[in-house]
């Protein structure tokens, strides 16, 4: 049997691609309806009541078919939440009719506007700072890239002018034109460098203590009356010369490379003290960035980021409320009512599986301390149970609720969740057989409360007792349980069973409702 669907007028057209005039009136009287629907009921100043299948909507179209008692528990929440007290005290009929009209005239109006213009003044403080982030961001990024860039054409230049020098040295001292006089030489300044020249090559390359060069025997002679300071004939001098030319002449490529082995040396340690300089002036640049509060308050949120699984390229799209969330979560500090329904409220992305296993955690630990403060409020026992089931820490949720004294509870509200809770409990350790008992205790103090339903659908299902499993969520449907929350257990036993098991779970739903369950198909491996 199929579950009753609410939304009955939904429009859709038999075209595609194109749509006939008899679609677009059809399309806009469907929107019209709304429009009326939602101005009989005091709420078309809100959005959200003109956009089919929304919650507001759904609410609308109870009330219109006059289903006031079938409104589920998330939808009363959603009144509460949105601030719309009349519309929720006419559902529970504490007011009638005309007493709501006047107060969602008076009241409820004034106050949604107001919360209309205070969220607008946030969003815009909050695009102001984002913008002024970037801005800041990019300034100091320019900043950084002109910096580098200018660096790197300095060290260009020197190391041109570097090269340039050092070539024209080498090209010089092979040419022999180092060093130049481009004035004028006198004569006699000639005359007394070659004098002096010849003496000291003499002193040298004569004096066999000083010098490693070979002497032939040719030369033995001239050599000895030189060195005995007797008379020289014009030639023996002239020998003397050039042999000292010849030796000079063998000396010089060796000195030239000392010369330029030298000023390369020299070269090169000025270069070093250059970039030894350029480095210690970017890493006091580094410090002054990284002591930025901007920088500072930046890189501690890319760290939580990566921290709870959350892509870093989302940085710079991050809404105001998820680093706030974030930084609490982070210091172990429990969210305000408002922080928490944002967070489950939020897109998947920022909701990741260690946010929410952190979040539930401490809203565990919050529910534990009060519980502990005062025994007797069961309610926070079955909350911090709530929780823990939701981090993985369903043995301390069944550690905690083994010493309840059940028998001594009286309210049936209260006897009935915590059966649920236990059941719950029992279900995620897989004790199937005690959880169903739980879960019958349950249904049987609270007959029209779908939660019991729920529950025993969910572990017919993973016991792959499918039929059953079906039946009860079918009840749990008729009770108020929604199709959305139905969907997301089957989405969840489904994803943790193996191919096999799962396309045999889908297989034989949709052979006991192939309307209700046609959307399980694309879920088929």
């Amino acid at each position: 049997m199929a579950r009753p669907k609410l939304i009955k007028n939904t429009y859709r057209s038999t075209y595609r691609g194109k749509i006939s005039i008899e679609d677009a009136q059809k399309h806009q009287q469907f929107i019209d309806d709304m429009k009326k629907d939602a101005s009989f009921y005091y709420l078309d100043h809100i959005e959200s009541s003109m956009i089919p299948h929304s919650m507001l909507h759904k609410i609308i179209q109870k009330l219109k078919t006059k289903q006031n008692d079938s409104l589920s528990l998330p939808e009363k929440n959603y009144l509460i939440r949105q601030n719309l007290n009349a519309l929720h005290n006419f559902i529970e009929g504490k007011i009638s009719f005309n007493q709501y009209k006047k107060e969602a005239n008076n009241h409820a109006r004034k106050e949604y506007l107001k919360n209309q213009e205070t969220d607008k003044i946030q969003q815009e403080q909050f695009k102001k700072e984002v913008i002024e982030r970037q801005i800041q961001q990019e300034k100091l990024t320019q900043e950084k890239k002109d910096k580098k860039r200018i660096e790197a054409e300095k060290r260009k230049i020197i190391e041109l002018d570097d090269l340039k020098k050092i070539q024209e040295l080498k090209t010089d001292l092979v040419t022999e034109k180092a060093l130049l006089v481009k004035n004028k030489t006198h004569q006699n300044d000639v005359h007394t460098f070659e004098n002096k020249l010849l003496a000291l090559c003499q002193e040298y390359f004569l004096d066999m203590s000083k010098s490693e060069l070979a002497i032939t025997n040719r030369s033995q002679d001239i050599l000895k009356k030189y060195r005995e300071k007797l008379n020289l004939s014009k030639f023996e001098k002239a020998y003397i010369n050039e042999y000292i030319l010849r030796s000079l002449n063998s000396f010089l490529p060796e000195f030239q490379k000392k010369i330029i082995s030298k000023v390369e040396a020299e070269r090169l340690a000025e270069e070093k003290i250059f970039q030894e300089t350029l480095k210690k002036e970017a890493i006091e640049k580094q410090k002054r960035f990284e002591s930025d509060p901007i920088y500072i308050a930046k890189q501690k949120l890319k760290s939580l980021l990566k921290k709870y699984d959350i892509d870093e390229y989302l940085l710079n799209k991050l809404p105001k409320e998820l680093s706030e969330i974030l930084n609490k979560l982070d210091n172990q500090i429990r969210l305000s009512e408002v922080e928490a329904v944002w967070l489950n409220t939020a897109d998947k992305q920022f909701f990741t599986s260690k946010v929410r296993h952190t979040f539930h955690r401490l809203e565990a630990n919050y529910y534990l301390q009060e519980y502990k403060k005062n025994t007797k409020n069961i309610w926070n026992a079955i909350n911090a149970s709530s929780h823990l089931r939701k981090c993985q820490a369903s043995f301390e949720s069944e550690e905690l609720l083994e010493k309840i004294e059940y028998k001594q509870l009286k309210d049936k509200n209260l006897l009935s969740a915590f059966f649920t809770t236990f059941g719950g409990v029992r279900r995620d350790l897989h004790k199937y057989k005690v959880a169903i008992e739980h879960a019958l205790k349950a249904h049987h103090i609270t007959p029209e409360n779908y939660r019991p339903c729920t529950l025993l659908g969910a572990i017919y299902m993973e016991t792959h007792q499918y039929t059953l499993g079906h039946e009860w969520y079918e009840k749990a449907s008729k009770r108020g349980a929604t199709d959305q929350s139905i969907n997301a257990d089957l989405k969840s036993i489904l994803s943790k069973m193996d191919k096999v098991k799962r396309n045999e779970m889908i297989d034989h739903l949709l052979k006991l409702d192939p309307q209700t369950y046609s959307w399980l198909k694309s879920l088929k491996k």
